[in-house]
């Protein structure tokens, strides 16, 4: 009997043990007793306020960066003057022809242009070039967002002007 009581207390002394090294102790003053506590739910408060207020303004000064691509096949009664009169479109949206590729089979000749213009105008250039044409063969759009690669490399440029100047 004496044993099991001796082995019992061993148990709970030593579970006593790990809890004090464990589990801080807290002593407070009757003049302090809830200031400890107000004062540190006042910093993780003023910490949350001060991680949202950067996240709202991180999300405010993220502008959504995306790259649109269209593919037009076009008939036209005659290929002769179409190429200036896209160059006129181009010019008047502020836009310019990258790539120029004239060819021709058997039975037809083409032209594939590729052109380059500011996102705000991309729609008004394809209704442009449609009203060149006699009717459209295939139209193809898509939008790709590169917001994420617009970040990492503003970030990279930043970091090396930092390491730079250092």
């Amino acid at each position: 009997m004496r044993l099991i009581a001796l082995i019992f207390s061993l148990f709970c002394f030593s579970c006593a043990a790990d809890n004090d090294q464990t589990r801080p102790v807290e002593i407070e003053s009757p003049e302090t007793s809830g200031f400890a506590v107000a004062r540190n739910a006042k910093a993780r408060t003023s910490r949350m306020l001060d991680f949202q207020a950067t996240e709202s303004v991180q999300e405010q000064s993220i502008e959504q960066k995306q790259i649109k691509n269209a593919n037009l096949v076009l008939k036209v009664n005659k290929l002769d003057g179409i190429e200036e009169s896209v160059k006129t479109i181009s010019a008047g949206l502020d836009s310019h022809i990258t790539n120029t590729n004239t060819f021709a089979t058997n039975f037809r000749r083409n032209m594939s242009l590729t052109i380059r213009v500011k996102a705000d105008q991309f729609d008004q250039l394809l209704n442009k070039l449609e009203a060149l044409a006699e009717y459209t063969e295939s139209k193809n759009s898509s939008i790709r967002d590169v917001t994420e690669q617009f970040i990492d490399i503003e970030a990279r440029l930043k970091n090396q002007k930092a390491a730079e100047q250092q």
